[in-house]
């Protein structure tokens, strides 16, 4: 599931970290009883005031915009009404943006200026849904809330900036709280200045509020500066959910392989007998390895098939129970980047798993691994004792003699009906844990 869609993947914008919100601060608003106010205090809106002088002052933003939000905007095109999501911005919005639109243009800074005509731009969806998708769309009026608005682009599909927006409008100056510096109303969004870091900006910023108040001073206020970047405001709400459910994620993920681990592990450490057989009947190790390397692939590979359909189906149902107004929603989906991850992450643990014991079995120095000592022993195969030498047994063609001489040892037995063959297993006390002693014989 792709919840570092909205956590970790970058915005979709031209170097996103460079985009910022120069929010204000009321340190004031701590000592109030109302919750919601106080966890508002280090969010305060911007003034119109003060966004004009911040924009003709600042020395570290290299655009800077704010946007309003409108009620529902009345639209009627072509005698069809409709109720759409709209926004009013200035220029340095799209600026700071830098979403080219499909058709015609964006905000320019003379667009901003009071008295000039009004302008809107078309989100992709509103254009063919309204507008049938037509290229000459540029230049036509539409009313939006009983006022006359002359369309001049239309945005790409999937921008929808600051969320869920079909239109966006050039600012209405009448309005006449726009004078009013302390009435906080529009949300402030800017690009840094390039090689300009988030501390040098807030340091900047921070000294040119201080010269600020003492030409607008605001009596019984106390307003500051806290410039956040925008990703990190995006997702401010579900930053401590996602983490956490990160974080459980990884710990299922660490015991389902310590489980597959587990199971591999006993399973071939209860073959070692098998293993020890083969290797004496000559079997090379890497026809061993290969076998439980395969085995192991096989176990990973079909766990994370399973994995991965599970994670496809239940997307669905994982947004459906999430609010509405969850950020970035329409991003979350199996991203490919993890499960490669946790494939590669299933198939080194099955690869370990499997490698483990067979490394272990052959390193044992079974019968046909070379064996560095310099004494005899015995091999016992019941009633029958064949001395061999172990530097002599790294020849593989000198172990075939050996066995087909205890095999018609075997055969010759009087008083024995039907054909038994016994397989030795030479122990190594140097190199085995296995006592010579626990005999050496499997039917």
């Amino acid at each position: 599931m792709e919840g570092n869609g909205m956590l970790l993947r970058p915005l979709p914008y031209p170097e996103p970290n460079r985009l910022v919100i120069p929010w204000q601060t009321a340190p004031g608003w701590q000592a109030s009883p109302n919750p919601q106010i106080r966890a508002l205090s280090h969010r305060v809106h911007l003034s119109y005031p003060v966004y004009q002088d911040w924009l003709e002052e600042n020395t570290v933003f290299e655009n800077l915009g704010i946007y309003s939000y409108r009620e529902p905007y009345i639209t009627a095109v072509d005698g069809q009404v409709d109720l759409v999501r709209g926004f009013q911005v200035t220029h340095g919005v799209f600026a700071a943006l830098r979403v080219p639109p499909i058709l015609g243009r964006t905000f320019v800074p003379e667009d901003d200026q009071a008295g000039r005509p009004r302008l809107v731009v078309l989100g992709h969806g509103l254009w063919q849904r309204r507008f049938g998708s037509d290229s000459a769309v540029i230049g036509r009026t539409m009313i939006l809330n009983e006022q006359h608005f002359t369309i001049i682009g239309v945005m790409p599909q999937g921008f929808d900036f600051p969320g869920e927006s079909e239109i966006w409008t050039t600012f209405i100056h009448a309005h006449p709280m726009v004078s009013d510096r302390d009435a906080h109303t529009v949300l402030p969004i800017a690009r840094l200045r390039q090689n300009v870091t988030l501390d040098q900006a807030q340091r900047a910023m921070e000294t040119l509020n201080e010269h600020l108040k003492e030409i607008h001073p605001v009596p019984g206020t106390d307003y500051g500066v806290n410039i956040v970047y925008l990703q990190d405001d995006i997702v401010r709400n579900v930053r401590p959910a996602l983490l956490m459910l990160f974080g459980i994620a990884g710990i299922f993920l660490f015991i389902a392989c310590a489980n597959i681990a587990n199971l591999l592990l006993v399973r071939a450490f209860e073959r070692r007998n098998e293993l020890a057989v083969r290797l004496s009947l000559g079997a090379g190790p890497t026809r061993i390895l290969g076998q439980l390397l395969t085995e192991g692939l096989m176990v990973s590979v079909l766990g994370g098939a399973i994995g991965t359909l599970v994670a496809i189906v239940s997307v669905d149902p994982f947004i459906a129970v999430l609010p509405s107004d969850t950020p970035r929603l329409g991003e979350i989906g199996v991203d490919l980047r993890v499960l490669g991850f946790s494939a590669l992450l299933m198939t080194l643990t099955g690869a370990t798993a499997a490698m483990i014991p067979a490394l272990g079995t052959v390193r044992a120095r079974l019968v046909g691994i070379r064996i560095n000592m310099a004494t005899y022993f015995a091999c016992h195969f019941r009633d029958s004792r064949l001395p061999f030498h172990p530097r002599r047994m790294n020849n593989s063609a000198e172990k075939k003699p050996i066995h087909h001489q205890f095999v018609a040892t075997r055969k010759a037995t009087p008083g024995e009906s039907g054909a038994k063959i016994y397989v030795a297993i030479l122990y190594c006390p140097s190199c085995s844990n296995d006592p010579p002693g626990r005999g050496g014989f499997v039917q």
